[in-house]
């Protein structure tokens, strides 16, 4: 099966599932997807994600006109604007896949924010 066709089936069954799903060629145009996203000013916080820093979507957030949550500050981090997250994996049928050491994704994703972002 042609991967176009995978991935058309894959956003289509997140939009079934209540997610708003978008596909992006690369890093920068990750980067510029979630910065569209989010507004400045806004409060964010950050489940530990290797993928957020591997794009640079972290040292931007950090390094921009945001508020970064301490993630110790259990009332900040859940009252967040927005969670920056990502998936240890995705079904085909739209099902975010998490494990989580020390629940702050799982937690923050079911929980937290009302604006959930995760870049997978």
């Amino acid at each position: 099966m042609d991967i176009s066709i995978n991935i058309e089936i894959l956003l289509d069954n997140l939009v079934k599932n209540n997610m708003y799903a978008v596909f992006v060629e690369d890093r920068e145009h990750a980067r510029l997807e979630v910065e569209r996203l989010i507004r400045k000013g806004s409060s964010i916080a950050f489940g530990g994600s290797v993928t957020l820093n591997e794009c640079g979507i972290t040292h931007m957030m950090e390094n921009g006109d945001y508020v970064i949550c301490d993630r110790s500050d259990k009332t900040a981090f859940f009252n967040a604007d927005y969670m920056l997250t990502s998936a240890n994996a995705i079904t085909q049928d739209g099902i975010l896949y998490n494990v989580d050491g020390a629940s702050n994704r799982v937690a923050g994703i079911c929980y937290g924010p009302k604006k959930v972002i995760v870049v997978a």
